[in-house]
């Protein structure tokens, strides 16, 4: 107890402190783990469509828990990451002419597990050659917004076993629970490559990419007078990290699509996604 207060004292007079932490120490890979749950991968082969052909589709996703070693991020507390085991993502895109397609998603505000998102995403997409019976696919996203949920103090910890988890949260978070912001900023870049086998009712891809992480992680640990305790620091993670998908989308019958996708981001996050599109034709 005495090592957590003591940056709060050092901190005093309402500066609010950030740190800066690498992608490959034990609160870099936290803040990893966050923003590959949060990644616009492709789910789904890019598909050659009429142009203004408007795609509404729905997305939903495993959210692998976390082992007590990883949520500890090097501290004497586990944090409360393992709130949602899934999350549901709206998407849309619109196919303009030469094939280029532009996608959007969006994580509502609604309250989920004790989780509050409001994330949008933006991709864009075009493809640029074949090879064989492969059609490459350039893409480009970006991800940004704020996630909002009890992680550093959870009102678990006051029902824990464990004696000093209850007095951290009698002493630091002040018997209440705390307003963690999750802020993802993040850009990446891949490329995709599909094929249609089976008379084209089946289409592998699989593609590879580089995403650029911002992300900060905004500890909101709230006073007894409601205000946010300025004595805790904002997190700062910066980095480049490689991801892959591989996945299968099944045409199943016009205007209605489904589509599987592995998804892995090393060092972060291994998980299976999945969608539902109905694509409406332009006339």
């Amino acid at each position: 107890m005495g090592a957590a207060a003591a940056p709060a004292c050092a901190q005093s007079g309402g500066t609010r402190v950030v740190e800066e932490h690498p992608f490959d120490d034990p609160e870099g890979l936290l803040m990893g783990y966050y923003s590959a749950v949060v990644a616009f991968s492709p789910l789904g082969a890019a598909a050659k469509a009429k142009a203004w052909t408007i795609d509404l589709d729905v997305e939903t996703g495993f959210i692998p828990p976390l082992s007590e070693d990883q949520r500890t991020a090097g501290r004497d507390k586990p944090e409360a990451t393992n709130l949602a085991p899934a999350y549901f993502r709206p998407r849309a895109a619109i196919v303009f002419p030469a094939n280029i397609r532009l996608e959007l998603g969006w994580l509502p505000p609604l309250e989920l597990f004790g989780v509050t998102p409001n994330v949008g995403s933006v991709a864009l997409s075009a493809p640029v050659a074949h090879i064989r019976a492969v059609e490459i696919v350039p893409r480009a996203t970006y991800t940004w917004g704020t996630i909002k949920a009890p992680i550093t103090c959870n009102s678990d910890l006051a029902l824990s076993p464990n004696q000093s988890f209850q007095i951290y949260y009698q002493l630091v978070c002040h018997d209440r629970e705390s307003d963690d912001h999750f802020e993802p900023s993040q850009w990446s870049g891949e490329i995709d490559g599909s094929a249609a086998i089976m008379g084209g009712a089946l289409v592998p891809y699989a593609g590879i990419g580089v995403q650029h992480y911002d992300t900060k992680f905004d500890i909101g640990v709230i006073n007894t007078d409601g205000s946010r305790d300025t004595d805790h620091p904002i997190l700062h993670m910066e980095a480049y990290r490689g991801f892959g998908v591989a996945g299968v989308t099944w045409l199943a019958a016009s205007p209605l699509s489904f589509s599987g996708e592995l998804y892995w981001a090393p060092g972060s996050l291994f998980t299976a996604r999945f969608l539902a599109r109905v694509a409406l034709h332009s006339k």
